[in-house]
């Protein structure tokens, strides 16, 4: 049995100290477990600490905790709970979303100028792993979130028309009929009926448009895509993903015109995608997906 133990001090200007404590009794590390534990918890607590602490979309997103503004006949109370539910689920994914893509760019400064060499330095090659794989666990479920983001609208837009504006009647209607696409069908249907005004309409579509607008939503759509159906997409260090290689193989024209089909064997294939080109694209994704909340926020059946 050995002791692990854990001290954080707060060393004021004037040289006082708070300390805080806590020790673990523990049998299951042995060998060189030591430093790889504290090559683990030293990069935790530098990136946790490094995060800037202004949010740029903080008080905004706190801001929807706060609505609906509409007034409710007492009849549609389940209205008025549902849409302040949405709008406070909208506001939790939105701050998890900023939060990680910040704590991602924290673990991404920790990484070496240079990859360590996996034969010899086994403990720096360790190290490596863990914030890179962090770093990717972040910046993935920031994505995820931006995702999640699109669904909850659906249902914001379905609960702001009291529960009325797609067919619930099949028990899985919120994966068949809470699309995207049915949700405007609906939309317009909505509109010729005059249960929300031609201004309204507009309103929305424009505003659901804004995260598909950014300047490298092409960069998000197809990583979006490449992680949830296939293989995870590899960033900045190859060696870390598991590559699938193409069939089809490679076609190539000779000098002589010839044209054959080559495939390359390698150990592994060129990174796809490059962190900073990843984390960038999706910050302008938050940008946009937080315009596009704030717009919907004063449609006044929405908001």
């Amino acid at each position: 049995m050995r002791r692990i133990e854990m001290t954080v001090s707060f060393v004021a200007e004037d040289g006082s100290r708070r300390e805080f404590s806590e020790s673990v009794d523990t049998n299951a590390f042995a060998g060189d477990a030591e430093e790889r534990i504290s090559n683990t918890f030293l990069a935790d607590f530098k990136a946790t600490l490094q995060v800037g602490a202004v949010r740029k979309h903080h008080a905004t997103a706190w801001a929807w905790f706060d609505l609906p503004h509409r007034e409710f006949e007492i009849q549609n109370f389940i209205s008025l709970q549902n849409l302040r539910a949405m709008w406070r689920e909208l506001a939790r994914t939105v701050l998890h979303a900023e939060s990680n893509l910040a704590l991602a760019l924290s673990y991404k400064a920790l990484e070496p100028d240079a990859e360590p060499d996996i034969e010899t330095e086994t403990l720096a090659y360790e190290r490596l792993y863990h914030i890179h794989n962090r770093k990717m666990e972040l910046l993935n479920e920031a994505v995820n979130s931006l995702i999640t983001v699109q669904e909850l609208v659906n249902r914001l837009l379905h609960e702001g028309l009291d529960g009325g504006l797609v067919d619930t009647a099949r028990n899985d209607w919120e994966r068949v009929e809470l699309t995207r696409t049915k949700v405007l069908a609906q939309l317009d249907n909505a509109a010729k009926a005059g249960t929300i005004t031609r201004a309204e309409l507009t309103a929305i579509k424009d505003a659901l448009k804004l995260p598909r607008e950014t300047p490298r939503n092409e960069l998000v759509r197809t990583y979006r895509n490449r992680l949830a159906h296939h293989n995870r997409p590899s960033v900045d260090y190859p060696r870390l993903f598991s590559a699938l290689e193409s069939r089809a193989g490679e076609t190539i024209t000779r000098p002589d015109g010839t044209v054959v089909v080559m495939w390359r064997m390698r150990a592994f294939p060129p990174a796809e995608y490059r962190f900073h080109d990843l984390h960038g694209a999706f910050s302008e994704q938050l940008d946009a997906t937080v315009e596009m909340l704030q717009r919907l926020a004063k449609i006044g059946f929405i908001g």
